[in-house]
């Protein structure tokens, strides 16, 4: 089985080229795509503070997402 080397740290400098203001539709991609790595508390917090960079930041709809 192959392992990949993706990290918290990677996947946080990924974010940080990324605006947090992405259409609805791509946002939850992302949120989709970091939660298939970590898929614990260490992904949602991970994306929970990239979308805490964006204008109209919503707790309860990262929450949900």
């Amino acid at each position: 089985m192959k392992k990949n080397n993706i990290t918290v740290e990677l996947i946080r400098a990924a974010l940080a080229f990324i605006p947090a203001t992405l259409p609805r539709d791509d946002w939850a991609r992302l949120a989709m795509a970091v939660k298939s790595e970590f898929p614990d508390a260490t992904g949602f917090e991970l994306f929970d503070a990239w979308s805490q960079t964006g204008d109209g930041y919503s707790a309860k709809a990262t929450r949900g997402t």
